[in-house]
C-alpha cells in the first residue's frame, strides 16, 4: 500500500513539475501587444519623451498636456502630472467607487484643438494607461506634420 501511494505522489510531482516548467515558457512565447502590432503601454509612453514637442491646452478649466510622437502621426494627451497623481490617489482611496477620471471626450477635444491649428484632423483615440493618458492618431494634408 505504501508503494502505491508513493508512486501516486511521484506521478503527481512529475506532472506538476512538467506544468510549472511549461508555464514560464508559454508566458514568454505569447505577447499580446506584439501580436496586435503595438508597443506595451509604458514603452509607448516613453517614446513620447524623446519627441520634445509639447503644448498645454485648457479644456473645461482643466490643463492637459499634448505631446507629439517623434516618428508616428500620433499625439499623447495627458493631464498634468499633479492632476494625474491626484486622480490616481482619489480612485485608490475610494477603492474605485468615486472615479476621478475626466470624461473621455475631454482628451479628444484637447487633441482636436491642437490638430485644428495645423489643419489636421483626429482619426482615432485609445487609452494607454487606464484613463490618464490617451493616444490620438491624426491625419494631415500632404507635407504637414505636428511637432516639426
Amino acid at each position: 500500500m505504501a508503494k502505491t501511494g508513493q508512486r501516486g505522489l511521484c506521478a503527481a510531482a512529475v506532472l506538476l513539475a512538467g506544468l510549472v516548467s511549461a508555464w514560464p515558457a508559454a508566458a514568454q512565447s505569447y505577447d499580446p501587444y506584439a501580436t496586435l502590432g503595438r508597443s506595451r503601454p509604458l514603452d509607448r509612453l516613453m517614446e513620447y519623451e524623446r519627441g520634445g514637442w509639447s503644448r498645454q491646452v485648457r479644456i473645461d478649466g482643466r490643463t492637459l498636456v499634448v505631446k507629439a510622437h517623434p516618428r508616428d502621426p500620433s499625439l499623447l494627451v495627458q493631464r498634468n502630472v499633479g492632476a494625474a497623481f491626484l486622480q490616481g490617489a482619489a480612485e485608490g482611496l475610494s477603492l474605485g467607487v468615486a472615479p476621478a477620471a475626466l470624461a473621455d471626450d475631454v482628451y479628444s477635444r484637447a487633441a482636436a484643438k491642437v490638430l485644428k491649428t495645423a489643419g489636421c484632423r483626429l482619426v482615432a483615440m485609445r487609452p494607454l494607461d487606464g484613463r490618464v493618458s490617451w493616444e490620438a492618431e491624426y491625419a494631415c494634408p500632404s507635407g504637414v506634420r505636428i511637432g516639426r
